[in-house]
């Protein structure tokens, strides 16, 4: 070796020396950084699962109460359609029943007592017709009654419709 480089070794061994204390410092602060961003990456990804997470349980509490709305509506739907078709077989057999008294044997009688009691009612000028579906219709200027069976069995259901009632409660 020579004389210089001999007097320069110690200094280049305190360089190095530095040099190295200085690498491993900076490894150091880097490792410290590294874990402090870890640390911070993954409270952030928590976060953000646990916001997911939240929003997603709130989503589906009010899908579900969507769901649960739209098979109340169809329930109530399909519950009022059915009350309709008893309704309607009720009024049904309630007009068939009163065509059976157009074959009974005090049918005319009755006719007659129905004509009059409308001719009282509207007056002279009363026209009265028989109605199709059995009973009368008698119209005055300005006035109007429907004795017919169809009227007569709406009436009759209008008059128990409270009771019917009873029939769709639980």
């Amino acid at each position: 070796m020579n004389s210089v480089a001999e007097a320069l070794l110690p200094v280049r061994t305190a360089l190095i020396s530095k040099a190295e204390r200085d690498a491993d410092r900076v490894v150091a602060e880097a490792a410290d950084s590294v874990a402090h961003i870890e640390d911070a990456a993954q409270a952030e990804a928590k976060e953000i699962l646990d916001e997911a997470r939240a929003r997603g349980e709130a989503d589906a509490r009010i899908l579900l109460a969507d769901e649960r709305a739209a098979a109340r509506r169809v329930a109530r739907s399909m519950e009022l359609r059915t009350q309709r078709q008893i309704y309607e077989q009720l009024r049904q057999q309630v007009c068939e029943s009163l065509q059976d008294l157009r074959s009974a044997d005090d049918y005319p009688a009755l006719h007659a007592a129905v004509t009059t009691h409308a001719l009282m009612l509207l007056g002279p000028a009363t026209v009265v017709r028989d109605a199709p579906s059995g009973g009368i219709v008698a119209r005055a200027p300005g006035r109007y009654l429907d004795y017919s069976f169809a009227a007569l069995a709406d009436q009759a259901l209008d008059r128990v419709a409270a009771s019917l009632e009873e029939l769709w409660t639980p």
